[in-house]
């Protein structure tokens, strides 16, 4: 499945032609500081539910990031333009983090972090006026891993899956044949070893799927309008695939009911105060430093290559390029 620039208009919304589908438009955001139970920890989000809301999506961060990662924070301001309410979450605590920095534990413990991606979504499911909204991952670095895991465990209750820059290949071969969700693969033209490692991963993926490349970006897509093509990218990939109101048999009546159930006062508050963004920043930076390499220095502070990666095989098939579809030789 390739990502397409003309997506059909979502149901209830008529298309007048004069807007493509996944375009952004101005929308009243309602934001709220959460807090969400995982085993004995909590974890600490920031929920963001813009009006005529059709679908919710989770963030999973990648090593050494957090919910304050300004990068996924563009990326979910495109998507709530877009009609889509967006979860950025801790994956760690902040004494998880503070001993990851020092012993590297956590930041490739797949197994955790998606046990953290499950129990955030079940905690969506349960919110006031959220228990029937369609579901999407966007994953990025091994939060990536961890998003297609709990995609592959949950079955059909998650939607689609959008990896930016991620490492999809330490999921497995057997979780990612069982992913059902359509995955959108987003890596930079010039982040070798990752598109190397997305080609990997995509060979077991037997749902509807797409590696698109994006000409000449890097790692952390830090070129000019580099992050904003994944973002478009990936707007465009969740306004295709979440099925949307229309399709769960809910109206316009009950949708907006259910939008004003889920505003803040509705919503768990958190008990103490989270981490300050400059806090946050720094602790990655700290554990930027210890983390295995992937690369060139910038790869340090978001992603590592990390351990267990499969042996190489035949080349993926369709690869995209943009809105170009190439293919490379056998």
């Amino acid at each position: 499945m390739q990502a397409s620039n003309n997506l059909p208009p979502q149901p209830g919304q008529p298309n007048t032609g004069t807007q493509p589908a996944g375009a952004s438009t101005k929308r009243s955001v309602s934001s709220q500081e959460v807090r969400i139970p995982s085993g004995g920890a909590w974890l600490y989000g920031d929920l963001a539910l813009p009006t005529e809301m059709h679908g919710l999506v989770l963030f999973a961060h990648g090593s050494g990031s957090g919910r304050h990662s300004a990068r996924n924070r563009q990326v979910a301001k495109a998507l709530q333009e877009a009609g889509l309410g967006t979860l950025l979450f801790d994956l760690l605590t902040t004494a998880e983090e503070q001993t990851d920095i020092r012993t590297s534990e956590h930041r490739f413990n797949i197994g955790l972090l998606t046990q953290r991606m499950q129990d955030a979504t079940s905690w969506v499911l349960k919110q006031p006026g959220l228990a029937m909204m369609p579901i999407g991952y966007f994953g990025a670095s091994t939060g990536s891993a961890a998003a297609l895991i709990a995609a592959a465990r949950l079955g059909e209750r998650v939607s689609a899956v959008v990896s930016r820059g991620g490492r999809p290949d330490l999921a497995g071969p057997v979780a990612l044949a069982s992913v059902t969700a359509p995955t959108l693969l987003i890596v930079g033209g010039a982040d070798h070893s990752v598109i190397g490692l997305n080609e990997q991963a995509s060979r077991y993926l037997t749902c509807d799927k797409s590696l698109s490349i994006i000409p000449g970006a890097t790692h952390l897509f830090e070129e000019p309008g580099a992050l904003e093509e994944v973002s478009t990218q990936a707007a465009q990939w969740f306004v295709h695939h979440l099925p949307g109101q229309a399709l769960l048999g809910i109206s316009k009546a009950q949708a907006a009911k259910a939008a004003q159930a889920s505003q803040p006062s509705a919503i768990q508050p958190s008990g103490k105060s989270a981490p300050s963004a400059a806090s946050a920043e720094r602790a990655a930076a700290s554990a930027g430093s210890k983390r295995p390499s992937a690369g060139s220095p910038k790869e340090k502070k978001e992603a590592g290559k990390g351990k267990g990666a499969g042996k190489s095989g035949p080349s993926a098939g369709g690869v995209t390029s943009a809105a170009k579809t190439t293919r490379r030789p056998k």
